[in-house]
């Protein structure tokens, strides 16, 4: 495994994270939908497959369903994580082949919007997996299959990752995702990332805690192989100058000199932080993007620019 040698922080006002939404400079915030406990559960319950629509499987137990105040009972530790995602609510049920010894346990686990649905679902994923073509995306972990789609992320497990068993999990999944109604696409913070050097499948989806600071979140994240390292790239959509600023005095106030310049009209801030090294941030319109320990300011330059390119290509077509 490479050494976390650079990471790069980028500050992005994203109108959503859907996969067709748009770019503007107002800050968004993320708010849990108003929905009553029976009307929710009654929606994660309409995503989990009757018997009549899985061929050659049966459908062996009753719905188990479970709303935030009963997810402890089922995910046991892992609750805390998800209520960090934002999860709403979460729907299991049992499948079993009637042909065969295959039994499948299918879950639904529904958040507040794409973005966390999209962490929850990256957040154990790894580069090396064997990726699926369910949902947005799936992958095979183990004797266990997870995609997500939408708000929705959905789990297939308890099994031997064999052959038959990975197909019959991968038919159980799609038959999920004809429920869910389709793919919805990656967050469009995670189209924005340069491709040059760029690891695939390495995006994840933070909700808070970026360099151990509150106020540096949500964030969007990508790494990068830059030979003997790794680059980790970071959009924040609810960045703003001011969190610069509290980053800025944070920064000083650890015994840290930073030097400002000027490229155009972009605003450039170096500075050597102790715990992740040579620091490049930069700032234009309200947005910022950065660069930790680059290799040199002209590579790291060069990232941040290609970047800001990529801002103002989306901007200027797509999200107007």
């Amino acid at each position: 495994m490479m050494k976390l040698r650079y990471l790069a922080i980028a500050f992005i006002f994203l109108a959503g994270c859907g996969g067709t939404d748009k770019t503007n400079d107002k800050p968004q915030t993320e708010i849990a939908p108003k929905q009553d406990n029976n009307r929710l559960l009654t929606e994660i319950a309409a995503k989990l497959p009757r018997t009549e629509e899985v061929t050659g499987f049966e459908k062996v137990s009753e719905d188990r369903l479970f709303d935030k105040d009963g997810l402890r009972d089922y995910f046991n530790s892992e609750t805390d994580t998800l209520l960090k995602y934002g999860i709403l609510g979460a729907g299991a049920a049992d499948y079993k082949s009637t042909d065969s010894e295959l039994q499948f346990s299918v879950d639904v686990l529904k958040f507040i919007n794409q973005s966390r649905a999209f962490g929850a679902y990256a957040l154990n994923r790894r580069p090396d997996m064997v990726f699926v073509d369910v949902g947005v995306q799936g992958y095979f972990d183990g004797g266990r299959l997870v995609f997500y789609d939408s708000v929705y992320q959905v789990r297939i497990s308890g099994y031997s990752s064999t052959d038959a068993s990975d197909s019959a999990a991968l038919y159980l999944a799609k038959a999920v995702d004809r429920r869910i109604g389709g793919k919805s696409g990656f967050p469009v913070a995670i189209t924005l990332m340069p491709d040059s050097a760029k690891i695939r499948n390495s995006e994840k989806y933070y909700p808070s805690g970026l360099l151990g600071v509150k106020f540096f979140s949500p964030a969007y994240t990508c790494d990068y192989d830059l030979g003997d390292s790794t680059t980790m790239l970071v959009f924040i959509p609810s960045g703003s100058p001011a969190e610069l600023e509290q980053y800025k005095e944070f920064v000083t106030h650890s015994g840290n000199n930073i030097r400002e310049a000027r490229i155009a009209d972009i605003v450039v801030y170096f500075y050597d932080d102790d715990r992740y090294g040579q620091v490049i941030l930069t700032s234009r319109r309200g947005r910022l993007i950065g660069l930790v320990h680059p290799p040199d300011r002209e590579t790291g330059l060069g990232l941040i620019l290609r970047l800001w390119d990529n801002i103002d290509f989306y901007t200027k077509n797509v999200g107007k």
